[in-house]
């Protein structure tokens, strides 16, 4: 597990880099004529860009930021700059420092009731908290950001947070919560991210499966990875996947050869990318390789290569695990000054942290180098602190081990006195009562002869009005009893009147469908009424079509779907004939449908694909909610990604705009919109879902066929998958020839 460490370094380094590409011009725009408080706002900015190149200079502008803040009084920078001196303070391994910056930020925005703010600060602390080591302490602040997460309805800092508890359960091997919380990012991230979202999450699932030895499994995912980032041209994340399969062929079957062969591919692409914290990265873990493969020359060759990039960036947390690498690699080459060189220049950084692993490996390091030296009082030295480190970990656990079995004692002492006391008590008792048994043993004995003679004549009258009072019940419950079956009766006859109004409404569709080379429809409700729905319309140039997955299923998914169907008429009625402007009033009129008098939202809502096709000319225009369309021609598949924004008040970035996009089809060409019912059924010999990639794969195989006949294998493929399973969602694919 070597490189796992490393890998971390590079994760947290990569952050800040979105920011990179803006710095000169922020530079610029300081030169201008500001106001303190637009000053202020640029200052910021600009230490979060300068993070990634240079910590110092980052540094400088956040106490710029942070004392003109307070100067002019302005409650928002200054919590603000804070949080961004924190981050620094937090790459530069100083977590004890970052932790207080952080504390001082998330106080200033809860008097500003930023809750938003306050997630991503609760966040952080959670983050600097497990560097330390602090994993208890880093599970509540992550508890504590999701909820404000939830109320504030920020899914980035949800997705962040998921993650972040993944790795604290990984970090405390506990796999099967770390997998439950990467998998609750994964669902989130197939909801709301993109595929270098997706890839990110499936990157951190496959570690996991790395520790657990599960190579088949790592491989797999990390593969699916590289896939994903091909299909999207995206280099830079094709360079990492190619660096993590290198890693895991290197910890998991320790093949050094057949990892530097996809090192040396990802190197490649990251240096076409210019990427140079990863160029850094790949470069260390090549020569972890060599070390492996006791070529420490060529090794010492990489670490140097790699460490001229980490201090170019001012990356000096890193730049120390390349040191100590330069130092072991120089010392099984004998070069002992070197090896001693290499060991204290990685002391000088690390000493000046809080990271108990990072100062823990730099006396070892330096203990072993000395001992080669000869050098016995250093080498002691510093076999004495990691010593002293090492008693105050031990000495820490056994502390609170010892507080939890005292806490434990003290409750059974307690315990046992209580019970001795209660004894006494009992003993007391018994005595009295055995006196006043005796006075009324006699009584009571009498009393109840008594009694028994009264309650045989009272039964004897009681006998008969008991009869009638039975009589009477059995025919209440009964007549109860043809209630019920009536109501039952009367709800069911209702939902299945609400299915043939939304089979009405559907059928309205037929005339439209008309109009195309060849249409089919495959609609398969859960229950009697859809949430799913599909909607055809036509103004003089163009034709209209759409799938929307409503919230829910049934009753309360028709429901919606009737108004999703008018709403989408309603807007041709007042010639919005734009897919992005459709949606603009779909979402509207969604959100004043779903909110009441009194202004409570409901979360409810739908995900939505439109296609606009023109009469004359092939061409389409689509925009979508969430959803998305494909289409194919030749064996070429293309999917036409929709807005990542939700129609009605669900969780969603409301500054998301919908978007549309424009593509020439060509004759014979096929069109596929679909609910998410399809690709979601769970199925098959694991019991798994059939997913996108299936259900694609089964588009590719039929998409020259007749069109009645694609809807006979769709819906044979479906009912072979789900076989022994319940359906779980509303089904509608919609199929569509030019």
């Amino acid at each position: 597990m070597k490189h796992c460490k490393f890998t971390i370094f590079l994760l947290l380094f990569i952050q800040a880099v979105a920011f990179a590409g803006k710095v000169d011009e922020l530079k610029k725009e300081l030169e201008t004529e500001l106001s303190d408080a637009e000053r202020c706002s640029v200052l910021v900015k600009l230490s979060n860009g300068l993070i990634s190149k240079s910590t110092n200079d980052a540094l400088l502008y956040a106490e710029e930021a942070l004392e003109l803040s307070k100067k002019i009084n302005h409650k928002g920078y200054q919590a603000d700059a804070l949080n961004t001196k924190g981050i620094i303070m937090k790459k530069m391994g100083k977590y004890d420092d970052a932790i207080k910056l952080y504390k001082q930020s998330y106080s200033i925005y809860k008097d500003l009731n930023d809750q938003k703010s306050m997630a991503i600060v609760l966040n952080r602390l959670g983050v600097s908290n497990k560097n330390l080591g602090n994993f208890e302490v880093a599970l509540d602040y992550y508890a504590q950001a999701k909820e404000k997460c939830l109320l504030t309805n920020d899914t980035n800092t949800l997705l962040s947070i998921y993650n972040n508890v993944g790795i604290v359960y990984k970090h405390l091997g506990e796999y099967e919560k770390a997998l439950s919380n990467y998998f609750e990012c994964l669902k989130l991230n197939e909801k709301y991210g993109d595929a270098d979202d997706i890839a990110n999450v499936k990157n951190n699932i496959a570690v996991i499966y790395r520790a657990l030895g599960q190579a088949d499994k790592a491989f797999e995912l990390y593969n699916e990875v590289l896939k994903l980032y091909e299909n999207n041209n995206n280099i830079e994340g094709q360079a990492r996947s190619l660096s993590y399969i290198a890693n895991a062929y290197s910890d998991l079957k320790k093949d050094y050869v057949k990892s530097n062969e996809y090192n040396f591919k990802a190197l490649e692409l990251a240096k076409q990318y210019g990427n140079e914290s990863l160029i850094a990265n790949i470069l260390t873990n090549t020569g972890s390789n060599y070390s492996g493969l006791k070529d420490y020359k060529t090794a010492i060759e990489y670490f140097e290569k790699g460490l001229s990039v980490y201090d170019k960036s001012s990356n000096d947390y890193a730049s120390a695990y390349v040191l100590f690498q330069l130092s072991i690699a120089n010392r099984e080459l004998n070069n002992l000054s070197k090896a001693r060189e290499y060991a204290e220049k990685g002391y000088e950084i690390v000493k000046e942290t809080s990271d108990y692993s990072m100062i823990r490996d730099a006396h070892k390091c330096l203990h072993v180098v000395y001992s080669a030296m000869n050098k016995y009082d250093l080498a002691y030295l510093h076999l004495n602190e990691l010593h002293k480190m090492e008693m105050k970990q031990n000495s820490e656990e056994k502390n609170k081990l010892l507080a939890e079995q005292q806490a434990i004692y003290e409750s059974y002492k307690k315990q046992q006195e209580i019970e001795v006391l209660q004894k006494e008590k009992a003993l007391s008792e018994a005595e009295l009562n055995k006196k006043k048994i005796t006075i009324y043993a006699f009584v009571g004995g009498l009393v109840l002869f008594l009694i028994l003679i009264i309650v045989v004549i009272k039964n004897n009258r009681d006998k008969s009005k008991t009869l009638e009072v039975l009589e009477e019940s059995n025919t209440k419950i009964i007549l109860q009893k043809n209630i019920i079956e009536q109501k039952n009766k009367d709800i069911t006859d209702s939902i299945l009147y609400a299915k043939r109004i939304q089979s009405a409404m559907l059928n309205r569709n037929e005339n439209f469908a008309k109009k195309f080379k060849e249409f089919f429809v495959l609609y398969i409700p859960k229950d009697i009424v859809s949430g799913d729905f599909y909607w055809l319309n036509e103004n003089e140039n163009s034709l209209f079509f759409s799938v929307a997955d409503c919230t829910g299923h049934g009753v309360p998914g028709a429901f919606m779907s009737i108004i999703g169907y008018n709403s989408l008429n309603a807007a041709l009625e007042k010639n919005i004939s734009s897919p992005s402007k459709i949606l603009e009033f779909l979402d509207e009129r969604v959100k004043n449908a779903l909110t009441s008098s009194h202004n409570e939202e409901v979360k409810d809502g739908m995900d939505i694909a439109i296609c606009k096709l023109s009469k004359n000319a092939n061409e389409l225009v689509f925009g979508g909610a969430i959803n998305s369309a494909i289409t194919v021609f030749e064996d070429d598949i293309q999917v036409l990604k929709g807005s990542k924004k939700y129609i009605g008040n669900g969780l969603t970035d409301i500054n998301t705009n919908f978007e549309e996009q424009k593509v020439s089809l060509r004759e014979g060409e096929m069109i596929y919109l679909a609910s998410d019912g399809f690709a979601d059924q769970f199925g098959g010999e694991k019991g798994k879902k059939l997913k996108t990639a299936n259900y694609k794969k089964i588009l590719l195989d039929i998409y020259k066929k007749p069109l009645n006949e694609q809807k006979e294998i769709l819906l044979t493929e479906f009912e072979k998958w789900k076989k022994g399973y319940e359906q779980i969602d509303d089904i509608c694919v919609m199929g569509i020839r030019v």
